[in-house]
């Protein structure tokens, strides 16, 4: 994954850690369904309640594992987006700000 070459001064001490979020622009979808089936369960849910692309806003967000980086290019592990795709931004994984028992997951 590369930034471009004027942000790469932004990840200075980035490999301090093992994961990264990056948040994309599916600039490439046309239009959303409010409702639809749900990928990893089948279960017919609202968007809100679904990790498809197809959303009002096309914003993705993926945790990705950091192997390396070198000048302004990102190696990385669990990127599934289309080449060329904007990334808006990218921050660090830090494990203490991960909810705990108090938030429920399905």
């Amino acid at each position: 994954m590369f930034l471009k070459e004027p942000l790469k001064d932004g990840l200075k001490e980035t490999t301090d850690f093992a994961k990264i979020y990056v948040l994309s622009h599916f600039d490439r979808l046309e239009g959303y369904d409010l409702i639809q089936k749900r990928r990893h369960d089948g279960k017919i849910s609202g968007v809100f309640a679904s990790r498809s692309p197809k959303r009002p806003k096309s914003i993705g967000l993926k945790l990705l594992e950091l192997l390396a980086i070198k000048l302004n290019m990102l190696t990385v592990r669990g990127l599934d987006v289309i080449d060329g795709i904007p990334v808006l931004d990218i921050k660090p994984f830090i494990e203490i700000d991960v909810a705990g028992d108090c938030l429920r997951s399905p």
